[in-house]
C-alpha cells in the first residue's frame, strides 16, 4: 500500500480489519467455552495458540503499515485530508482501535498459555509454579480489564456515533469482553480447583490436639493425587502464600492450636513438658497429665526440641515463680515444634503464623497474659521472688521466640511493623507486677465482699461492746442524726446520754454478712499496713476497704429487698448492720492511718460515709416502722370504738374479749377469770392484776366479740404487737426495740383513748367493757417492757390511757381519795378531762358534784 493512497482506499481497508478482527475475537471466545466445557476440538478448528498466533502477525502488519501512512510527511497527510479533516481523525482512531485489540487478544492468549501452564503444573505436583502461574494470568487479565474500561471511557466521551462504528467494526468492547469475561471464569475455575487441593494436602498433614501430628512429605497415593517424588509441606505454604491465601489459612491454624492445645496446656497443672517425636516423614507432639508422685515443677524438656527453661524449687505452687517458668516453657516447646515441624524453619513462614497467633483480638498475647496474672500471689510476702521469676521466664520467652522469627522483624512491612507492636508484652507485664498485684487483690477482695452481700441473711451473731473490743471505738445505735442534723423517727439521744454516748455500740444482733465484712475490711487494712507491700498498693487497698463497705450498702437493699420489705426481723438486722458497720467506719481510719504510707497516714478516713450508712439505717427502719403502723391502723378501719362496746355490753353482761372463732388465735392465750371483775390491785412490779390470778393470766376469757367490734380490733393488735416482740426483742438495741414497740403500742391505746375521752355517756356496762380492752392493752405492755415506768418512758401517752383504763371501774370514793392524795394517781390527766371523764361515766347526783368542786379546788 502507498503512501499517495486516497482516504477511500484507507477507510476501505480499515472496514476489512475490522471484520477480521471480529471473527478472530469469536474464534478465540469459541476455543476457550470448548476448553471450559471440556469439548474437544475438531481437526481444522481454531487454535488460539496457533492460528490465533499467525492471524495476528498479519493483522499487525496491516495496522502498522496504516499507521505509518498516518505518520508520514505532511503532503501525504495533506492528501488523506483533502475530502474532509473529520475523515482523518476518524480513520485515525480506527486505526488505534485496531492497534488496541490486537495487544488485547495477544494478552488473552498469554493469559490462556499461563492457565494452561499452572494445569500441567498442578498434574506433576508442583504447586509453586502452579501458583504463579495462576497468578501471572490474574496480573494479564486485570491489566486488560482496566484497559478495556478505560477504553471505555474514551468511548463514551468521543460520542455515540463513534461508538456505533466501534462495535459494527468489531473493534470495541463487544468481542473482546466477551473473551475476556470467559478468560476471567477459566482462571476463577482453576485458582479455585488449586486452592482446596492444597487446603486439602494442609487438612491432611495437620492435624491439631493432645497428640498433634504432621505429615512433612506429602509421597505416594494422597488426597486423590499420586505423589511421584516427595513435595514438602512448606511448599504448599507458599503456594497458598503465591494466591494471597495464607493469613486466612494461618488463622484457621492458630485458633485451632489456641483452643486444641495451649489452652490444655495452660490450665492443666503439674503435666510435664510435651514429648516430641519426629522423623524424615513426619513429627508428631504429645502432652499427658503427670503422675501422682515423682513429676516436678517443669525442669527442661529432654526431648528434641525441649524449651529449656529452668526448673525452680517450688514451681508446682499456685502463683509460684517456678509455675510461671513451668508455663511458659509448655508453650514454648509447642511453639518450637510448629516452627521446625510445620514451617520447615523458615522465617517469613514462622513470622507470618507468628502475626495471627499473636495478634488476634484472643491471640496467645492475651491468653499468656491472663494466665500469668492468674498466678500472681496474692500475699505481698510472696510477690518479689514472683517478680524476680516471672521476669527471667518472660524474658528467655521472648528471646527464643524472636530467634524463631514468631515477632516480625524492623524492616517487616508497615501492616507487620503495626501488628509485630505485642512483642514485649509479657516483659511488659513483668515490669508492672505491683500494679497488676494491687488491680488483681482488689478484684478479689471486691467479689469476696459481693459474695457476701450475696450470701444468705438470716443468720445473725450477737455483738456489743464488750464483744467489739470496748467501748472507744463504736457508735451507739441511739442518737442516729441525718446529714443535716435532724432527728429521724424513733432515734433520738435520751434525756441522760452522755458525751461518749456516739461511740458506745449497744447489745445486739447483727447478720452474718456484716460481721465478716467488717472482719475481711480489717484484714485488708491491716495488709496495706504492711511493711512488705508498695506504697501505691497500700493506697488501693486502703481505697479498696472503703469500696467494700459502699459495696454492702448497694447490693444488699436490691438482693434483699423483699426480705427487707416483708419480715420485720430481716429489716431489724439491716437496721443493725448499718449502725454497725458505721460504728467502725468511725474509727477505722484513725486505727489504720499511721501504717499508711503518705499522705495517706494524714488523710486516711471512713467518718466522711459513716452519715450514709446511719440514713439507710434510719430510712430503712422507719419504713417498717411506718409499715407496721399502717397494718394497726388496718385493724381499726371500720370500728367505732364507743358503739362497738355499748352493743357488746346490751348484749351480754358477762361479754369476754376473746372469739374463739379466730382460728389463729385459739389457744394462745389462757383462760380469764369469768364474769367477775373484782377491784384491781397492783402486783410487786406495779402491774395491773386481779385477786384471783397473776399478771400474765388476766383479762382473757372464753366467749364472744364480732368482726368490726373494739375488742377484735384490739386482740388483732395485740397479737400482732407480741409477733413484732419475738422478732425483735432480741435483734435490736434494748432502747431502739423499746421506742419501736411503744410507738406501735401508743398507736393502739390512741384508738381506743381519743373516742372514749370525748365520750358524752358511758353506760354501766360499756364501762366494764371498755375496762377489759384497756387491761388487755395493759398485758401487752407488761410482755413488751420490764416495768410501768419503762413504758411511761417509751410509749407517748400510755400514762393517761393508764389512768382513763382505771377510771372505766373506779368508783367517785375512789376518785376522791386520789384527789386528796394531790391527784397523784390522776395528774396525767387535765382537769377538763377529768371532768369529762365523770360526767360520761357517773350519774349527776351529789356525789358527782362533790367531785367535780374537789376538781375545782384543785385546779
Amino acid at each position: 500500500m502507498q503512501a499517495s493512497m486516497d482516504s477511500e482506499m484507507v477507510r476501505e481497508r480499515l472496514e476489512e480489519l475490522g471484520e477480521e478482527l471480529q471473527t478472530v475475537a469469536s474464534l478465540v471466545h469459541l476455543s476457550i467455552k470448548n476448553q471450559q466445557h471440556g469439548v474437544h476440538e475438531s481437526v481444522g478448528s481454531f487454535d488460539c495458540s496457533g492460528d490465533a498466533e499467525r492471524k495476528f502477525q498479519v493483522l499487525k502488519g496491516e495496522v502498522q503499515t496504516l499507521a505509518r501512512v498516518l505518520d508520514s510527511n505532511s503532503s501525504s497527510l495533506a492528501s488523506l485530508t483533502a475530502d474532509s479533516l473529520a475523515d482523518v481523525n476518524r480513520l485515525a482512531d480506527q486505526a488505534s482501535r485496531c492497534k488496541q485489540a490486537i495487544g488485547a487478544l495477544d494478552g488473552l492468549c498469554q493469559a490462556e498459555d499461563f492457565l494452561n501452564s499452572s494445569q500441567s503444573l498442578l498434574a506433576k505436583n508442583e504447586y509453586v509454579q502452579a501458583a504463579d502461574a495462576v497468578a501471572s494470568a490474574e496480573v494479564l487479565l486485570g491489566d486488560l480489564q482496566r484497559a478495556e474500561a478505560a477504553s471505555v471511557n474514551r468511548g463514551g466521551r468521543a460520542g455515540g456515533g463513534v461508538d456505533k462504528e466501534n462495535r459494527r467494526n468489531g473493534s470495541g468492547t463487544g468481542g473482546g469482553s466477551g473473551v475476556l469475561r470467559a478468560v476471567k471464569r477459566l482462571l476463577l475455575k482453576r485458582r479455585a480447583a488449586l486452592e482446596s487441593h492444597l487446603r486439602d494436602l494442609v487438612q491432611e498433614a495437620l492435624q491439631l490436639g493432645p497428640t498433634t501430628r504432621c505429615r512433612k512429605l506429602f509421597s505416594g497415593y494422597l488426597c486423590d493425587r499420586y505423589f511421584r517424588s516427595a513435595v514438602p509441606l512448606v511448599d504448599v505454604f507458599e503456594a497458598l502464600g503465591r494466591l494471597g491465601q495464607l493469613d486466612a489459612l494461618f488463622s484457621e491454624i492458630s485458633e485451632k492450636l489456641r483452643k486444641g492445645v495451649v489452652a490444655p496446656l495452660l490450665s492443666a497443672r503439674h503435666v510435664p513438658p510435651p514429648k516430641r517425636v519426629s522423623d524424615t516423614d513426619s513429627a508428631s507432639l504429645t502432652y499427658a497429665p503427670a503422675p501422682a508422685s515423682g513429676v516436678g515443677a517443669g525442669g527442661a524438656s529432654a526431648s528434641p526440641g525441649g524449651s529449656g527453661f529452668p526448673s525452680k524449687e517450688g514451681g508446682g505452687k499456685e502463683g509460684g515463680p517456678g509455675m510461671v517458668s513451668e508455663l511458659l516453657g509448655r508453650v514454648t516447646v509447642v511453639l518450637e515444634f510448629m516452627h521446625e515441624e510445620v514451617l520447615g524453619g523458615q522465617a517469613h513462614l514462622t513470622s507470618a503464623f507468628g502475626l495471627q497467633l499473636m495478634s488476634d483480638p484472643d491471640g496467645l498475647s492475651k491468653i499468656l497474659l491472663n494466665k500469668l496474672e492468674d498466678h500472681i500471689p496474692h500475699s505481698a510476702q510472696q510477690l518479689p521472688d514472683f517478680e524476680r521469676g516471672a521476669r527471667d521466664a518472660c524474658y528467655l520467652f521472648e528471646d527464643r521466640l524472636s530467634e524463631m522469627g514468631y515477632y516480625a522483624e524492623d524492616n517487616a512491612a508497615p501492616v507487620n511493623q503495626q501488628k509485630a507492636a505485642v512483642r514485649g508484652n509479657l516483659c511488659r507485664f513483668v515490669e508492672t507486677v505491683d500494679g497488676r498485684f494491687s488491680a488483681k487483690r482488689r478484684r478479689t477482695l471486691l467479689q469476696q465482699a459481693r459474695d457476701l452481700a450475696l450470701g444468705d441473711y438470716h443468720n445473725t451473731v450477737q455483738v456489743s461492746d464488750a464483744l467489739e473490743g470496748g467501748a472507744s471505738s463504736d457508735v451507739s445505735s441511739e442518737g442516729v442524726t441525718s446529714a443535716k442534723g435532724s432527728k429521724m423517727g424513733i432515734y433520738k439521744h435520751d434525756k441522760d446520754s452522755s458525751n461518749t454516748q456516739a461511740f458506745r455500740l449497744e447489745a445486739c444482733q447483727v447478720s452474718t454478712v456484716a460481721s465478716s465484712l467488717v472482719a475481711l475490711v480489717r484484714a485488708t487494712l491491716a495488709e496495706a499496713c504492711s511493711d512488705q507491700i508498695a506504697p501505691h498498693c497500700a493506697k488501693e487497698l486502703f481505697r479498696t476497704a472503703r469500696d467494700m463497705l459502699d459495696l454492702f450498702r448497694a447490693v444488699v437493699p436490691v438482693q434483699h429487698a423483699n426480705a427487707l420489705d416483708g419480715v420485720p426481723r430481716i429489716a431489724a438486722v439491716f437496721q443493725n448492720d448499718c449502725l454497725y458497720l458505721a460504728h467502725h467506719m468511725v474509727t477505722l481510719g484513725h486505727e489504720f492511718r499511721h501504717g499508711l504510707p503518705p499522705p495517706a497516714n494524714q488523710t486516711a478516713t471512713m467518718i466522711d460515709t459513716v452519715h450514709l450508712f446511719r440514713e439507710l439505717a434510719a430510712h430503712s427502719f422507719s419504713e417498717q416502722q411506718r409499715r407496721q403502723q399502717r397494718q394497726l391502723q388496718e385493724f381499726f378501719t371500720g370500728v367505732d370504738v364507743l358503739a362497738s362496746t355499748e352493743a357488746a355490753a346490751s348484749s351480754s353482761s358477762s361479754s369476754s374479749l376473746h372469739d374463739t372463732t379466730t382460728s389463729a388465735l385459739e389457744g394462745t392465750f389462757p383462760p380469764g377469770e369469768g364474769e367477775n371483775y373484782p377491784r384491781e390491785r397492783f402486783d410487786g412490779r406495779g402491774w395491773m392484776a386481779t385477786a384471783g390470778g397473776d399478771a400474765t393470766t388476766v383479762g382473757y376469757g372464753g366467749g364472744g366479740g364480732e368482726e368490726g367490734s373494739a375488742a377484735v380490733a384490739v386482740r388483732k393488735s395485740v397479737y400482732h404487737l407480741r409477733q413484732l416482740r419475738q422478732a425483735w426483742s432480741k435483734v435490736l438495741p434494748h432502747r431502739v426495740y423499746k421506742r419501736a414497740m411503744g410507738a406501735l403500742l401508743s398507736l393502739v391505746a390512741g384508738k381506743i383513748c381519743t373516742p372514749v375521752m370525748g365520750a358524752q355517756d358511758l353506760a354501766e356496762e360499756q364501762t366494764h367493757a371498755l375496762h377489759r380492752i384497756f387491761k388487755t392493752l395493759g398485758e401487752a405492755a407488761q410482755d413488751i417492757f420490764d416495768s410501768p415506768a419503762e413504758a411511761e418512758q417509751y410509749t407517748p401517752g400510755w400514762s393517761k390511757a393508764v389512768v382513763v383504763g382505771q377510771m372505766m371501774e373506779l368508783g367517785l370514793d375512789a376518785i376522791g381519795e386520789r384527789l386528796q392524795d394531790e391527784g397523784d394517781g390522776l395528774r396525767p390527766l387535765t382537769n377538763d378531762e377529768l371532768v369529762g371523764l365523770i360526767r360520761a361515766i357517773f350519774q349527776d347526783n351529789a356525789g358527782r358534784g362533790a367531785i367535780l368542786d374537789a376538781i375545782a379546788e384543785v385546779s
